[in-house]
């Protein structure tokens, strides 16, 4: 019996003497048989003497979509045996992604990009992939194929294949985590079909530092080419002195008070530990401005202009920096060089600044010393608010 990548337009062109069956190799307990007057689609469970076929139902009245969606839930029958139940265990190409996204949330690292380029954009692996398509079958051809299409479209590959191979990476962890608490589905993925695909990343690291001329005219000029709350997001990360740029453009509004002693208060960052910054004196006029114009429907400071509950994409954010770029005919930078940007001049500046107090303003460092990893649990009240000055320097240079 063959394996073959089924595709509709290899299905409509079939033909068959004699009775043939093929395997799908996208989802290996789908068949098709062809005969003179009908294709149908069936499924194999048990085993042994118990194996049987259920039939599906004919082609093209069910869709090939479809068969592989009901493919995959067939296994899920509670009468098979336990080799039947123990492949309906394995998750699907949808399952993947959204445990993937789900986990990274949950850890406070949201990125709209991870989920347009896996599971919702127009060129989602899941789609090309096929959501019904279990995780452990996706092979290294099936990878060439989506970043083939990507490429096509005029998009880097670097990020795109990053997040697919973290995603396979998180999966083969999660399966073979000894203290993890084992659900229904496992995925079983012997090898990140991603490893060997597209070679050698050819991008350099990136190493952009704006100038305070060029930061005065970003902060004047960024607003003409972008909407308000995208440029109020950009002002809002020079503002809090570089602070990542994903804790800004994805804040909900109950992390921000102008209470009391004005905070921002991160539950959760990068190296998911909390994180509590005083505001400075021109992030408090930007938190004003935000929320003046801010969706008072929406938990999120900076609303998706398109989705209420959800944060303005990072995606955008990149694309109009991007834009403003072209417009004005700046080298290009991206969103996370305003971080670098901002610490840098920190650092350079006159101020009787230490390096390790720019450190704790970024949330830099933990893992690096081993008193601040275990035992510090000082907030570092006085050392945030002699950046927090600095910070008021530049940027009432950048604003002047």
């Amino acid at each position: 019996m063959a394996f073959i990548n089924l595709s509709d337009r290899w299905l409509q062109s079939a033909t068959a003497l004699e009775r043939a069956e093929y395997t799908d190799a996208a989802c290996p307990n789908l068949r098709v048989r062809i005969g003179k007057r009908s294709k149908i689609f069936s499924v194999m469970i048990g085993a042994g003497a118990v194996r049987r076929r259920v039939a599906l139902g004919k082609y093209p009245q069910l869709s090939l979509a479809e068969a592989r969606r009901k493919a995959a839930a067939t296994t899920d029958d509670p009468a098979s045996t336990p080799v039947a139940r123990k492949e309906a265990r394995y998750g699907t190409v949808a399952e993947l992604f959204d445990f993937v996204v789900a986990a990274m949330e949950a850890e406070g690292k949201t990125n709209e990009a991870n989920r347009i380029y896996l599971r919702d954009g127009p060129l989602a692996a899941a789609k090309h992939f096929g959501e019904a398509t279990l995780a452990r079958n996706v092979r290294p051809a099936d990878v060439t194929s989506w970043l083939r299409e990507i490429h096509k479209s005029g998009i880097k590959l670097q990020h795109p294949r990053a997040y697919l191979s973290a995603a396979f990476g998180r999966a083969m962890q999660a399966d073979n985590d000894p203290t993890a608490n084992i659900g229904k589905i496992v995925f079983g993925i012997d090898v990140n079909p991603v490893r060997n695909v597209g070679g050698r990343a050819t991008t350099e690291p990136r190493n952009r530092k704006l100038s305070i001329d060029e930061l005065k005219n970003f902060w004047r000029d960024f607003p003409s080419v972008t909407s308000p709350h995208t440029a109020a997001a950009a002002r809002m990360i020079i503002a809090m002195g570089g602070t990542r740029v994903s804790e800004i453009v994805c804040s909900r509004k109950e992390w921000w008070t102008n209470g009391g002693t004005p905070h921002l208060e991160l539950p959760k960052t990068k190296n998911a530990t909390a994180h509590i910054l005083p505001l400075t004196r021109a992030a408090a006029e930007q938190l004003v401005v935000a929320r003046a114009i801010t969706d008072p429907n929406s938990d999120y400071l900076y609303p998706h202009r398109l989705n209420a509950s959800e944060p303005l994409s990072l995606n955008s954010l990149a694309q109009a920096v991007r834009r403003y770029c072209k417009d004005q005919n700046v080298e290009p930078f991206q969103p996370r060089d305003l971080r670098r940007t901002m610490k840098s001049h920190l650092l350079d500046a006159e101020e009787d600044l230490r390096e390790e107090w720019v450190d704790i303003w970024h949330n830099h460092g933990r893992h690096a010393d081993v008193a601040r990893k275990h035992y510090d649990r000082a907030e570092y009240t006085r050392a945030k608010q002699k950046v927090a000055d600095a910070i008021d320097k530049i940027v009432g240079t950048v604003t002047s």
